[in-house]
């Protein structure tokens, strides 16, 4: 069974990239939102293994998506992953969050990605 990503990136082009590189793999499932509150109504519907976030997204940043997101639940968060060209990584290290700066090496991503979840 493949594992269950879930991207939240406002960006079209490189969300769009991001899930289709994904789905070549035909190791990973994905489900892409374009804002934060996309990605609490996919959340609610999905157990993803991964999240994938953008730092800067349309009305609440990654880290306030990620914290919104942990209150919902009630059982362990997934694994998280931000990426950005200005990653708060304060914030990250407090939250056990990966980082990737952007524009990211797609082997690196990948790397991370499967250090997470396999």
């Amino acid at each position: 069974m493949s594992k269950h990503i879930l991207i939240v990136e406002d960006n079209e082009a490189i969300g769009d990239m991001l899930k289709l590189l994904f789905e070549d793999e035909n190791t990973f499932q994905c489900t892409l939102a374009r804002d934060s509150m996309e990605a609490i109504d996919y959340f609610k519907e999905i157990d993803p293994d991964l999240l994938l976030l953008d730092y800067l997204l349309p009305g609440m940043n990654g880290i306030c998506l990620y914290d919104h997101l942990c209150k919902m639940k009630n059982q362990a968060m997934p694994s998280a992953i931000m990426i950005s060209a200005n990653l708060p990584y304060k914030d990250l290290a407090q939250r056990n969050i990966s980082g990737i700066n952007k524009p990211f090496d797609w082997d690196l991503l990948l790397s991370t990605i499967l250090s997470k979840i396999a």
